[in-house]
């Protein structure tokens, strides 16, 4: 296993610089513009040079080759351009690795996720007991009851007049 923490573009090298608490507060000193004896602080010698050596090698700070004294860093740009979130979007948003996350308060997105289940789990004219509905939802979340009930609340899926059956309905393309 090798160790990547001073690889460019990685983020565990400056943040476990900033898990030290002394290494922290001279880094919110050297970033707030102080200089000096204001950045030291109170810390003992030692106790600095330690902080500096902590941040210089988790990537926050650098010497001036002219004066040798520390300037800060901001690393973190570099480490999200290097590695970028990408935002999920539409119903991707609610989903993770396929099953439902949370459900969207905006109705017409939470009519979208149904659709989506829907349009997975049953066939057009498929008719189906309550248990082969239950089967097919738990693929996308341990609570098949709600997922089945917001589906009917939903117009998405019919339940017969006995409830024995279930069946997607005509008119599941319109929210309510």
């Amino acid at each position: 296993m090798t160790d990547d923490t001073r690889s460019p573009g990685t983020w565990r090298a400056p943040v476990a610089a900033l898990a030290n608490d002394d290494a922290r507060t001279v880094y919110a000193r050297l970033a707030a513009g102080m200089t000096g004896s204001d950045v030291q602080g109170g810390l003992s010698t030692s106790k600095w040079e330690r902080a500096l050596q902590t941040l210089a090698r988790g990537g926050l700070l650098a010497f001036d080759e002219a004066s040798g004294e520390p300037v800060p860093l901001a690393p973190f740009a570099a480490i999200l351009a290097a590695n970028p979130v990408e935002s999920a979007a539409g119903i991707d948003k609610f989903l993770r690795g396929g099953r439902i996350d949370r459900y969207p308060m905006s109705a017409g997105e939470r009519h979208a996720l149904l659709l989506h289940v829907a349009e997975r789990a049953f066939r057009p004219a498929e008719e189906l007991t309550e248990a082969q509905v239950n089967e097919r939802l738990r693929v996308f979340t341990d609570d098949h009851v709600t997922l089945r009930r917001y589906l009917v609340d939903a117009g998405i899926l019919e339940r017969s007049r006995s409830g024995g059956s279930y069946a997607l309905s005509a008119q599941r393309d319109q929210p309510l």
